[in-house]
């Protein structure tokens, strides 16, 4: 099933700006996959995030030298992420945009969506959880990054559903964030 194991380092920064290194070691398919990553960016244009599309390129680019490949999508919905989730069963979904929008109904925090007119749209923070680890993206997904404000929260909820995931538990900045 896997041959080799890929070395990917992504510097982070933690507690002010003291930067620390974290080092991911993710296994390789003996076959081309279709999809080794989904990078999946809502940048809003009430709330913008002026580096989230130079991030996505980033983190694209870091596959290629390793013949492995990276989608990015700009802007979607959650009905979008699941479309893109089945379609092509990536390995590693890492989010790029704002995980401390606040739902309307509940006021807990959840990721920030993008509509078709670049407005925010929430969901319930319960309704991310169940999109990121249905019975069918468990079965593919081995890494989520969840690279937005505080969204450690829900990244603690994904970890115990099963799929490892990373995110913030403070509020960032954008450089660091494009640095993570």
């Amino acid at each position: 099933m896997f041959a080799a194991a890929l070395l990917m380092w992504w510097p982070v920064v933690h507690y002010g700006s003291e930067p620390y290194s974290l080092y991911l070691t993710l296994a390789v398919c003996k076959t081309d996959c279709e999809v080794d990553a989904l990078i999946f960016v809502c940048n809003p244009e009430r709330a913008p995030l002026p580096s989230a599309s130079a991030e996505a390129d980033a983190v694209q680019q870091c596959f290629a030298p390793h013949g492995r490949r990276a989608v990015v999508q700009r802007g979607g919905d959650a009905t979008k992420l699941r479309e893109l989730l089945e379609r092509h069963r990536p390995r590693i979904l890492h989010f790029i945009g704002h995980a401390d929008a606040v739902h309307p109904h509940n006021k807990e925090l959840t990721l920030g969506f993008t509509g078709p007119d670049g407005g925010l749209i929430t969901i319930l923070p319960e309704t991310v959880l169940e999109l990121l680890t249905s019975l069918s993206a468990i079965s593919f997904l081995e890494l989520i990054v969840l690279n937005g404000c505080r969204s450690v929260a829900i990244a603690d909820k994904v970890a115990v559903a099963g799929i490892p995931a990373i995110g913030w538990d403070t509020i960032v900045d954008d450089k660091p964030a494009a640095a993570f």
